[in-house]
């Protein structure tokens, strides 16, 4: 039933744009999706910002935000289609096609703010991914009967540095890739010092322990895509170790992985000290402001937390398994201007890097300075400004 939806929506669409042109002050922007979160952070930054402009705004997601009453728009809705029709900007951080169902493709501005920056390879620099968006008869059929888009066809990606606009231009094969600042993450060098702003977020997520805050954000698994458990969470030993030394510990699996059976928000009683997060509607930056320590494995959360000089803990027990099966990886994983923060293979070294690094013993700090000066090399909290002008001005090519 979707996919027929989708191939009479797109069909649709596709018939009125050859009679009706898009209007330039007219913007699309999904916020559905956003890689390992529920929610697309760079588009509703963006999407705050396009609110102070004399512009037509529709907000596409199936989740309705109240910082979006009036512009909220539901997919496959009678207001979907005016969105659709008349928007001359269609803005996403994910694949366009995924996030704007059957969207208009003739004379549109196709924008990708791509969500994060990329420690594992991704589209065509993937031997597992490149395969999806190969230029074959299956890809061209779906772009014809419910619509498809192919890397090539985004007139701007954008990426935070040097080192990522080379390794994007290879991996979308487009050579529209600029360098600008990730709207999403002028919150975290804005409010990176402001304790009135993160008591209020712990209490709007009902964290009420004043205690030091844990996080772990795994990337996710192409070979195990139903992942329930958090390796960790499911851990007696780690549970008695949060216990004794008073600590809160996060966790948020990627936003492809469903886990029903911890109630969102809520401390497990079983299991103390301990929040899952996975199916909330957190957003990762107001998690990341709260976070004293950050643990992850192979996702690129890391480059944001960067911005905060805070201490990273790479928790990669199944590092070959992961590049054999899943990923490869762009950097040098053990390179620690790369990677500033202990690779930690065993349970047993994780608990005392723990405490090293909340006690201040962190040996990395020199290497997350340099970190984050090497994968932000425009830090601006105008970013959504100097992004809006640099489409304003480039729109008129298509």
């Amino acid at each position: 039933m979707k996919l027929i939806k989708k191939a009479l929506f797109k069909n649709l669409i596709f018939l009125i744009s050859l009679f009706i042109k898009p209007r330039a002050n007219t913007w699309a922007v999904s916020i559905s999706s956003g890689g390992g979160s529920r929610f697309a952070e760079n588009c509703i930054s963006f999407a705050e910002f396009l609110k102070s402009k004399k512009v037509k705004l529709y907000v596409i997601s199936n989740i309705k935000l109240n910082k979006f009453n009036s512009e909220h728009t539901t997919p496959f809705s009678i207001k979907y289609i005016k969105a659709l029709i008349y928007s001359k900007n269609l803005v996403v951080e994910n694949d366009l096609h995924n996030d704007m169902p059957a969207y208009r493709s003739l004379g549109t501005f196709k924008i990708n703010l791509f969500h994060g920056l990329a420690l594992k390879k991704i589209y065509y620099s993937s031997k597992f991914i490149k395969k999806l968006f190969k230029k074959n008869i299956i890809n061209y059929l779906r772009k014809f009967i419910v619509g498809f888009c192919f890397p090539q066809e985004y007139d701007l990606i954008t990426t935070s540095n040097k080192l990522h606009k080379k390794k994007y231009i290879q991996a979308f094969e487009n050579k529209n890739v600029e360098i600008f600042f990730q709207p999403r993450n002028c919150n975290l060098i804005k409010y990176n010092h402001n304790l009135s702003l993160k008591l209020k977020i712990k209490k709007k997520y009902q964290i009420k322990e004043k205690k030091k805050i844990i996080t772990y954000l795994p990337t996710f698994r192409d070979t195990d895509p139903f992942q329930k458990e958090c390796i960790l969470s499911s851990n007696k030993n780690f549970q008695n170790f949060l216990i004794k030394n008073k600590l809160l510990f996060i966790y948020k699996n990627h936003h492809f992985y469903k886990n029903n059976n911890i109630k969102e928000n809520k401390i497990n009683e079983s299991k103390k000290n301990i929040y899952n997060f996975t199916d909330s509607e957190i957003l990762t930056q107001e998690l990341l402001l709260i976070t004293d320590l950050l643990i992850t494995d192979y996702s690129g959360v890391y480059f944001d937390f960067l911005l905060l000089e805070k201490p990273i803990i790479f928790y990669c027990y199944d590092y070959k398994k992961y590049l054999h099966k899943d990923r490869e990886l762009y950097f040098d994983y053990f390179d620690d201007n790369i990677t500033p923060g202990p690779k930690i293979y065993e349970y047993s070294e994780l608990e005392k890097e723990i405490i090293k690094n909340l006690r201040g013993l962190n040996k990395y700090k020199n290497y997350l300075k340099k970190a984050k000066n090497l994968f932000h090399q425009d830090i601006n909290i105008n970013t959504s400004e100097k992004i809006y002008k640099f489409i304003i001005k480039n729109i008129e090519n298509v």
